[in-house]
This record gives structure tokens, sequence and C-alpha cells, in this order.
């Protein structure tokens, strides 16, 4: 009788274990970085990405795909793109000096980086200042005439926060400007800081 009695605790602790095991494995199954939700309109599903040590999140469309490199702990956080039509790379950068500043260098850098990659003209068509999304952004349009013949679009979304430099270097050819700009607008909208 005194061994049955020890029977019944065991049999109880294996089926709790069993049960725990079950949902830690079901639990490293999923990727707890990007989760699926489904927004207000269904028709346009969208996924959601957070940095935890960047202090962001964000919402890009389904059709898109995400490369984290937040592990990595180096100033490319992500890329987010639609195959090689149209991209956005996360970028978070401590700054030094103004604001102003900052934008002005930032600017120059990628043109000259872009003209020292192809040859061709690049220029600044537009900068806004004001809100995007929840806070006050940036954002720098530019155009890059290559020599190749191909013409790209740009556009830099940029918010500072705590001593950081936000940015969202997006692309895409200029002939797909007016397909593609909605959704990487969309992206740089719902940035939401989590910190």
């Amino acid at each position: 009788m005194f061994k049955r009695w020890h029977i019944i605790p065991v049999a109880i602790i294996i089926l709790l274990m069993i049960i725990s095991f079950s949902r830690i494995s079901n639990s490293q199954d999923k990727n707890p970085i990007i989760e699926e939700n489904y927004p207000d309109n269904y028709l346009e599903e969208k996924h959601s990405y957070y940095d935890t040590e960047g202090g962001y999140q964000l919402k890009y469309p389904a059709e898109w795909s995400l490369e984290d490199h937040a592990f990595k702990q180096e100033m490319i956080r992500a890329d987010i793109s639609f195959g090689q039509e149209a991209g956005l790379q996360i970028r978070i950068m401590e700054i030094t000096g103004t604001e102003t500043a900052f934008i002005d260098g930032y600017s120059n850098t990628f043109q000259r980086e872009m003209s020292s990659y192809w040859q061709g003209k690049i220029y600044e068509k537009n900068r806004f200042q004001g809100i995007i999304g929840k806070y006050q952004g940036h954002k720098i349009d530019l155009i890059f005439n290559r020599d190749d013949g191909e013409n790209w679009f740009f556009r830099e979304y940029i918010w500072f926060r705590k001593g950081k430099a936000y940015v969202f270097q997006s692309g895409t050819k200029l002939e797909n400007k007016e397909k593609y700009l909605p959704a990487l607008d969309d992206i740089a909208a719902s940035m939401i800081f989590t910190d």
C-alpha cells in the first residue's frame, strides 16, 4: 500500500513535466521577433517587427520579407524588402552635434556613397519636417539618375530620440515610385518607440 501511494504523485509529476515540455517546444517553434496580426483591413495582412534592444517596433506588409540584424549589435538593424523592387533599411546611430547637422551630413554621405558605386547624378529633391506616424520627424527625397539608364528614388525617414538617430533608408526604381512609396510610407508611419 505504501508503494502505491508514491505512484500517484510520481505520475502527476511526470504528467506536469510532459505538459511543460510541450509548451516549451511549441514556444521555441515561434519566432519571438516577428508575429502575424491582422489589421482592421484584413485584405492587407501585416507582420510586426520588434527590436527590443533598439527600442522600437513597426509593421510591414506580409508579402514583404524581413532580414533581422538586431542581434549583431551594429548600425543596421533590419532590412525589409519586396524582392528587388523596393526596400527599406533600418539604422540606428549615435548623434553628436545638432539634428540639422546630422541630417545634412547623413544626406551628403549617402549621396557620396551612392555615387562611388555607380556613375550618375544624385540630387536632393525635397525635404519635409513634421509628423511621421506618431512622432516629429524628417523626410528627405533623393533622385539618382544613373549613367547606365536606371533611375532610382530614395526616401530617408529620420527621427531623433535620446541622443540617437533612427533612420529608415528606403528606395525603389523611379518608375515604381507610385507603386511602392505608399507601402514604404506606411512602414515608417507604423514605427513606435518602445523604450
